[in-house]
């Protein structure tokens, strides 16, 4: 039986705002969770806390019957910055049957790809 879902919720969000959230060894009890707004907060803390090792279960939830929980887990991956999600990313852009998941996948490939761009350097710059 899962406590009261809105204190879980709030729990969850402070946590991850401290990076002190056990994402691996509760991923699983929560996205069973039961009710639906207590799995999209845990995606979107699980995002936020940074913890690349939960990128796999992140992964799978991009074929999540829930469209939801699909969109949630591609900001959770963008949040993580982790380009070992563009394959998974990509897929979902082609294949996803939501033209508003694809997009949204399409948006996050194009973040991580800005965040691993090298910066330019600024006009009137010295080079080496």
């Amino acid at each position: 039986r899962y406590p009261d879902p809105e204190l879980l919720a709030y729990t969850l969000v402070a946590l991850a705002e401290r990076q002190q959230l056990p994402a691996r060894d509760w991923f699983a009890f929560y996205n069973q969770a039961p009710e639906l707004e207590l799995r999209l907060t845990w995606v979107w803390c699980v995002g936020r806390n940074g913890d690349p090792s939960v990128r796999p279960e992140l992964e799978g939830l991009l074929t999540d019957p829930n469209l939801r929980v699909r969109i949630k887990a591609v900001l959770a991956l963008a949040a993580l910055g982790d380009p070992a999600c563009l394959p998974a990313l990509q897929k979902m852009q082609a294949d996803d049957p939501q033209g508003y998941a694809r997009q949204a996948a399409a948006q996050a490939i194009e973040q991580l790809h800005a965040k691993a761009a090298p910066a330019a350097p600024a006009p009137g710059a010295l080079h080496p």
